[in-house]
């Protein structure tokens, strides 16, 4: 799909979303708004109505792929809701592609300073509970690397990397 085939739908507080062209027309029937918080990405989402009355939200990638539990945005950006950038996902797979902390002081993604042995600790969770160590790195750029390169190994498609490789998202 070109890029030319997305239109943008505007949302309040100055944010718009982008959508697929051939989605516009239906989602742009409604109102959308800008649903933001502190240092996590944006989403377009709407309110309704259930059956017993109670108001519901309603996000846009969530509508656009009913009935899969978890929708993963690949690039990050819960704005960019073209059907290219949405995928089912498991909420651990969902999870593995934040990019990083904010209380990360190496700079890098799975990388931090263990002051025992005065060297860069590299780890990746390799599944929920079990982290595994990747060893400990003079170099910070090495120890980057040698998570980057798990991160294939376990996340797969869902591997955020410090270093842009192609075809791979990168923080």
């Amino acid at each position: 799909m070109k890029i030319t085939d997305a239109r943008s739908i505007k949302l309040t507080q100055g944010y718009e979303t982008v959508v697929d062209a051939a989605d516009f027309d239906e989602l742009n029937q409604y109102k959308w708004y800008a649903y933001v918080r502190p240092n996590r990405p944006a989403y377009a989402v709407r309110m309704s109505r259930a059956l017993d009355g109670r108001r519901i939200e309603i996000r846009m990638h969530r509508f656009l792929l009913p009935g899969v539990e978890v929708v993963d945005h690949r690039d990050g950006d819960g704005l960019n809701n073209r059907r290219s950038n949405l995928r089912p996902a498991t909420s651990v797979e969902n999870q593995r592609n934040r990019g990083k902390s904010r209380t990360n002081t190496s700079g890098f993604l799975g990388v931090s300073w263990h002051k025992a042995s005065r060297r860069w600790h590299a780890r990746i969770q390799a599944a929920p509970g079990e982290t595994l160590s990747l060893g400990y790195f003079v170099d910070l750029v090495e120890a980057a690397r040698a998570r980057d390169a798990a991160a294939l190994v376990y996340y797969g498609e869902f591997a955020v990397l410090n270093f842009p490789q192609p075809g791979v998202r990168s923080i």
